[in-house]
């Protein structure tokens, strides 16, 4: 049986939320236990480095997108072309995070196994409540490394 897909739970939705845990624990809560969250966040590591090695401010030019223009403010606080358009709060950054604080965060609420990779100025996770079937792993072609549950 394949495991149950949340579509693309982005983390950019859970980003703009100050109640972290919670939403994880939904998507715990919601998922059968041989399903998944993705999850893709900016990398706050990649990007204050990058900002410092190229020497940026918060308002220059990070890269081009196919939207336009992403200014390293978009990527802290959320893309403001986007959030002004809408008048949607939704659509701002309340919290950032690195590798390491995503997998923590997601440990702590529902997902003991996390496979990760960084790169592109973004993290991504595949988190499970258990291990996935080495079929699914393929298939998932699951990058970086498995976090492993202590205990």
């Amino acid at each position: 049986t394949r495991p149950h897909l949340m579509e693309q739970a982005w983390l950019q939705v859970m980003a703009r939320s100050i109640e972290v845990q919670k939403v994880l624990s939904g998507f715990a809560h919601v998922l059968r236990p041989d399903g998944f969250a993705f999850i893709r966040v900016p990398d706050m590591n990649d990007l204050m480095a990058t900002v410092v090695e190229r020497k940026l401010d918060i308002d220059d030019v990070l890269y081009q997108s196919p939207a336009g223009p992403i200014m390293v403010r978009d990527v802290i606080y959320g893309y403001g072309v986007e959030i002004e358009r809408s008048g949607n709060p939704y659509y701002a950054h309340k919290t950032g995070f690195t590798k390491s604080s995503l997998i923590k965060v997601l440990r702590a609420n529902g997902f003991p196994i996390v496979f990760t990779g960084v790169g592109q100025l973004e993290v991504q996770a595949y988190a499970f409540k258990q291990p996935p079937p080495e079929a699914g792993a393929r298939q998932l072609n699951l990058p970086g490394r498995q976090v492993a549950t202590a205990g």
